[in-house]
């Protein structure tokens, strides 16, 4: 894994430079770029009309922040008029979180996974409502009626070879061959990896003799039916989405 580590870069996750604010639209985005032309003129050819420009487009700049900031806070200001006129109470909180978006302070709180009234904190809550969750819907009452139909209908009709699979010497019972292997592996795209921390790609540049013993691995657990405990680990990475309860 140390030779892997150092062959293989691990993928970083881009983070936007610019936080995202309320107020920032197509004028301040105009007036930004129009600025940074100006500067890379300045740089390329420093004379006092060049300089004057961009001291011009910095001033442009200055002025179309501080306008679109102020619209802004006025609009954020009539929503909020027109909800106390319709009789809905309106806090000081979002008074805050406005002035607080507005100046770039972008800090938002992590939400606690939550289902019905059920709150989790630390990892192992998490992990048991995940659980509750996911066992939740696979239910056969979340499947489809036509579904659990076929479902049935294909295993009364194959009722003998589910309980009896047969003898050891045909296709569906042989063990799995290197070239098989190697074809599998080679539809199989970047995917992120395990606990174990090994990659497709890892596997994918391994020596034959390597693969080989993953080979033998995968048929000793088909040829028994059973899994290394290692295998049923998984990571599971809850990921809020914009709009929806966490």
């Amino acid at each position: 894994m140390d030779r892997a580590k150092e062959s293989i870069p691990v993928s970083r996750v881009r983070e936007n430079k610019r936080p995202s604010c309320p107020w920032w639209n197509h004028a301040c985005e105009l007036s930004v770029r129009a600025r940074k032309k100006c500067l890379t003129k300045l740089k390329r050819n420093p004379t006092p009309t060049n300089l004057e420009h961009y001291r011009v487009a910095q001033r442009e700049v200055i002025h179309t922040v501080l306008q679109a900031k102020t619209d802004c806070w006025d609009q954020f200001c009539e929503s909020m008029i027109v909800k106390a006129n319709n009789g809905k109470f309106v806090s000081s909180k979002p008074f805050w979180d406005k002035i607080r978006q507005i100046n770039g302070n972008q800090f938002k709180a992590v939400p606690l996974l939550k289902v019905g009234n059920i709150a989790a904190a630390d990892s192992l809550g998490k992990a048991n409502l995940l659980a509750k969750h996911y066992a939740a819907v696979t239910q056969d009452s979340n499947i489809a009626v036509e579904t659990l139909e076929h479902q049935k209908e294909f295993e009364s009709s194959n009722s003998n070879f589910l309980d009896d699979p047969g003898p050891e010497d045909i296709a569906l019972n042989l063990p799995f061959s290197l070239v098989e292997m190697r074809k599998c592996l080679a539809s199989r795209t970047g995917s992120a990896p395990g606990k174990d921390q090994i990659s497709y790609l890892l596997i994918k540049n391994l020596p034959d003799v390597c693969m080989g013993l993953v080979l033998r691995l995968i048929n000793q657990v088909w040829a028994r039916g059973v899994l290394p405990d290692a295998w049923k680990e998984a990571i599971v990475v809850p990921i809020h989405k914009a709009g929806k309860a966490p």
